[in-house]
């Protein structure tokens, strides 16, 4: 990553930036070769995980690792400090001298998204084969969040990047928990999951997000950027650059919540669904399982793990039904 506010070894920084990109896969490797891949196997051969979910969830179960893993990191880098989550310290003495360990949450986070984007385009990726409906939205995303950790890194706003970052990582980490619990049959254990999702997405990203980060980027970056000598000319340019970044981010959030809000309710549609899960015919099952189907194309993931909550139902109330059949012939 460049360094333009501070002096720095360039080599230095790319050679670290590479490691911890190096980092991030051989941890992905670890965990998927020592735990993921025995512990789906296992819930395979007992029938808890269907043959087309045995990808997602071993991909469910990393990117929850690995979210997990840099919130615990973040939070410890950050939770002592007297910016944390403060609107009025994040450019309290900008531009300020990134300490290390942050700046190594930043290289090593950095190469997760990269990877994120890697595995969404299958580019290197031969561990998991998962078909996604919503790409051109998460490459967005993605490609946003890159830019914007590359640009507070450089213009030494990592103070705000870091908080803004968990702010998402509690999402994400509901997100895949409930996902994970589809993928193993847990359906009601899921849907509670996803309900607590849901409320932290709408408090977190629509309410926490705007005031703990918008706000002050839109108001004291502004004044720490403008009264400052740093940047010279282009000050405005960066303050703009960088709050128009994290506009996007919540633009994509909304659109997100917008969806979520309309499964949630077509999902409160219960006797609908209902009548459509008890019928009895197989071809009104697969018609069921297009519309589900077709109902998630084009959307996030949330979106996308209300359709595979409806299908798991779907599952388990015909195999139900045939259990009943097959009693009342036998009798």
């Amino acid at each position: 990553m460049p360094c333009l506010l501070n002096q720095c070894d360039i080599f230095q920084e790319a050679t670290r930036l590479i490691a911890a990109i190096a980092g991030v896969y051989a941890y992905h490797f670890l965990w998927d070769t020592i735990v993921f891949k025995p512990f789906v196997r296992h819930m395979n051969r007992l029938q808890y995980v269907q043959n087309k979910n045995v990808d997602k969830l071993r991909e469910s179960l990393w990117k929850n690792a690995a979210v997990g893993t840099f919130f615990l990191l973040g939070y410890h880098v950050g939770a002592s400090e007297n910016w944390w989550m403060n609107r009025n310290a994040y450019f309290s003495d900008w531009p300020y001298h990134t300490p290390e360990n942050l700046r190594w949450y930043y290289r090593i986070y950095f190469g997760y998204w990269l990877q994120s984007i890697d595995f969404l385009l299958n580019l290197t990726n031969h561990h998991y084969s998962v078909k996604r409906r919503d790409n051109a939205e998460m490459i967005v995303h993605h490609v946003t969040t890159i830019t914007l950790m590359m640009s507070s890194y450089a213009f030494d706003f990592t103070r705000i990047g870091l908080c803004a970052l968990i702010i998402h990582d509690v999402n994400d980490l509901l997100l895949e928990s409930a996902k994970m619990l589809v993928y193993m049959s847990y359906v009601n254990l899921a849907n509670v999951v996803f309900a607590v999702f849901a409320i932290g997405w709408y408090g977190l990203r629509l309410g926490v997000y705007p005031y703990y980060i918008i706000s002050p980027a839109y108001s004291n970056m502004y004044d720490a950027v403008m009264n400052s000598p740093a940047g010279g000319t282009a000050r405005y340019w960066v303050w703009f650059g960088n709050v128009a970044l994290l506009a996007i981010v919540l633009v994509l959030n909304i659109y997100w919540a917008t969806l979520i809000t309309k499964m949630v309710f077509a999902g409160l549609g219960s006797k609908r669904l209902h009548k459509d899960i008890r019928s009895d015919s197989e071809e009104e099952n697969v018609e069921m399982r297009e519309k589900s189907s077709s109902a998630a194309e084009g959307v996030d993931p949330a979106t996308e793990l209300l359709a595979e909550v409806r299908n798991a139902k779907l599952a388990e109330s015909t195999y139900k039904r045939r259990l009943d059949k097959n009693a009342r012939i036998e009798e």
